[in-house]
């Protein structure tokens, strides 16, 4: 059977989601090595002799090796953004055409999106360079503070560390986020492109315990091309509307009821059934898992509905293989 527009949207963002893991164990090894050399850094120092001009030039001398670092990083995030936005635009413009073929931006257009897409309100390059400035304040005031408290090595050591762990979790978040920006945006600027083939939109989220009540009721909502709400009173989504959000957007082409199937976090189920639909058929346990205890029992009671809450990662995927699957 031929997949469908909504079947080839939800491969791909599976695929897109296991590729995002593997681009955030590169950063993440990229930030293990900095987190070495930061440490070595502290445990050759002699602070007890030291005054504070030396203290200050290894600061500053940090601080360039930090920087070396994170410029390596966005590197690796643009590499990996951009083979997504390549293969997300190509899938999606080949899943919209009905008789004639779908414009695809070109190469030049999908790499200035790369650049400039906002990922939360900044370009990827602005994130990354305030997380450099950010870890080697942190690194400044770890230091400074050991040595102010007349702390041995091994004691300012575990302050780096301290907030390493921190520097990694917002790091892994700022590359998934950015994934789904890219692939969203890269996605919407071929609905953009083809217009004259696109009937409405429809919002698609993840059927698992991750996806948050910010997203689960938009879940098979539609728009017009025109992004006016068809049936109900949600804005069009401009996803991800978070970080960490997996949800996206589809260019309908066909009226009538969508065939194929969705996945789930229990197996496929028929693409018909959406976010509310799914989650009624879990258990209370598993809607505790996603609502909460309180809003759980009030949704399975029947006392409010979905809409009435807003106010799997598998088998990394690498870039290569993600092209190879889409372009061969």
């Amino acid at each position: 059977m031929i997949p469908t527009q909504f079947d080839a949207a939800i491969e791909l963002q599976l695929d897109i989601l296991r590729t995002d893991v593997s681009i955030r164990k590169d950063v993440l090894a990229l930030l293990k090595q900095l987190e070495i050399d930061l440490i070595s850094e502290v445990s050759t120092a002699t602070y007890t002799v030291w005054g504070r001009a030396r203290v200050n030039r290894q600061v500053t001398e940090v601080k360039g090796l930090i920087s070396s670092y994170y410029a390596r990083i966005a590197d690796v995030a643009l590499e990996g953004t951009g083979a997504i936005a390549d293969v997300s635009a190509a899938v999606t413009g080949a899943a919209l055409t009905v008789s004639t073929t779908a414009v695809v931006p070109s190469a030049i257009v999908l790499n200035t999106l790369v650049r400039d897409s906002l990922v939360q309100g900044a370009a990827q390059g602005a994130w990354w360079s305030k997380q450099s400035a950010d870890t080697s304040f942190r690194f400044g005031q770890a230091v400074r503070q050991g040595v102010v408290r007349g702390e041995n090595n091994q004691q300012i050591i575990n302050r780096v560390k301290g907030f390493l762990d921190t520097t990694q979790a917002n790091a892994a978040s700022l590359v998934q986020t950015s994934v789904a920006t890219i692939a969203n945006d890269s996605r919407q600027a071929v609905f953009d492109a083809n217009q004259d083939i696109i009937k409405r939109y429809r919002g698609v989220a993840t059927l698992d315990t991750k996806t948050c009540p910010i997203c689960a009721p938009l879940d098979g909502l539609e728009w017009t091309k025109a992004q006016n709400p068809i049936g109900h009173k949600f804005p069009f989504p401009n996803y991800p509307k978070h970080f960490n959000c997996r949800c996206l957007l589809i260019g309908v082409v066909f009226d009538g009821p969508q065939g194929g199937a969705r996945a789930s976090d229990g197996g496929p189920v028929d693409a018909s059934l959406n976010f509310d639909g799914w989650l009624k058929r879990q258990p209370l346990d598993k809607q505790t898992e996603i609502l909460g205890r309180g809003r759980a029992e009030m949704y399975q009671s029947g006392k409010i509905t979905l809409s009435d809450l807003v106010t799997g990662q598998g088998k990394p995927l690498t870039l290569a293989q993600l092209r190879a699957k889409y372009t061969n």
